[in-house]
Parts: structure tokens; C-alpha cells; sequence
């Protein structure tokens, strides 16, 4: 029961500071919003397919309404740890590359283009795909798993000390 409440007081602040690129978050904080968020979309899913004919309009709406205050919460965990929220940018940039790159070297063994240089060609793609999403993830998460600085800096006051 103690986790459900936690659960909902992470959805609660998550909403609350949808337009708040300022400050900063605890590690805690982002990461119970990150579980909140998968619960929900995850769920969504699930009935979605269970009851629908598996477009999932309703999961890629909540996942639009999760998009703000998730980028607002990942402004305020790089604040956290000293950085500029400016970094999601790049980060999703390489990881939305990448998955694209995947993307096209899968659909190309998907429809059939299996001539011998082709084949080398896409396994290229995918590997360099896979390689930038792989490092798009990593970079992230050895970002968001670090622990905050101690006192203030100058995205403002230590939030584990209020």
C-alpha cells in the first residue's frame, strides 16, 4: 500500500511541475515517475489489445500527455547534477537516429532485399543504428543514476535538504 501512495505522490508532483524547467529533482523523485509512467503505459497497452483492434490511440495520447512533464522532470534531474537540461536534446537526437537507422536496416531484411550487397549494407545500418541507440541509453542513464550535488549550485538548492 506504501508503494501504490508513493506512486501517486510521484504522478501528482510529476503533474504538478509539468511547466517547471527550473530547479531541481532527486534521483528518487524521476525515477518513481519513470515507474509511474511504464505502470501506466504498459496498462494501456494491455487493454488496448485486448479490447481494441490494436491502434493504440489511447496509449500514444497518454504518452503524449506524459511527454512535457517527463522532459520537465529530466530538465530538472540534469539540473541536479550540475548540467544544463539542454543535454536531452542531443541525447534524444542520437537515440532517434539510431533507432531510425535500425529501423530502415530491419525493414530492409523484413521486404526482402537479401542480394548479397545489400545484405552487408544493412547489417551495417543496423549495427550503427543499434550502436547509437545503445549509446543514446547509456549516456542517460549514467546521467540520471548519479547522485546530485551536495548543497546548492546554480540550478538552485539541494532538493534532499528541504
Amino acid at each position: 500500500m506504501n508503494m501504490l501512495f508513493l506512486l501517486f505522490k510521484s504522478a501528482k508532483a510529476g503533474f504538478m511541475g509539468s511547466f517547471s524547467f527550473e530547479a531541481r529533482s532527486t534521483r528518487s523523485e524521476f525515477w518513481q515517475w519513470v515507474l509511474f509512467s511504464t505502470i501506466l503505459l504498459v496498462f494501456s497497452w494491455l487493454l488496448e489489445n485486448m479490447y481494441s483492434s490494436g491502434f493504440l490511440v489511447i496509449t500514444l495520447m497518454i504518452l503524449a500527455i506524459l511527454s512535457l512533464p517527463t522532459s520537465a522532470l529530466f530538465t530538472r534531474r540534469l539540473h541536479d547534477i550540475g548540467k544544463p537540461g539542454w543535454w536531452q536534446i542531443p541525447m534524444g537526437t542520437i537515440g532517434i537516429i539510431g533507432l531510425g537507422l535500425l529501423t530502415l536496416g530491419w525493414m530492409g531484411f523484413v521486404f526482402g532485399i537479401l542480394m548479397f550487397h545489400f545484405t552487408i549494407f544493412l547489417l551495417i545500418i543496423s549495427f550503427v543504428g543499434f550502436s547509437l541507440v545503445s549509446l543514446s541509453v547509456l549516456w542517460s542513464l549514467f546521467w540520471l543514476a548519479r547522485e546530485g550535488d551536495y548543497g546548492s549550485n546554480e540550478y538552485g538548492d539541494d532538493p534532499r535538504a528541504i
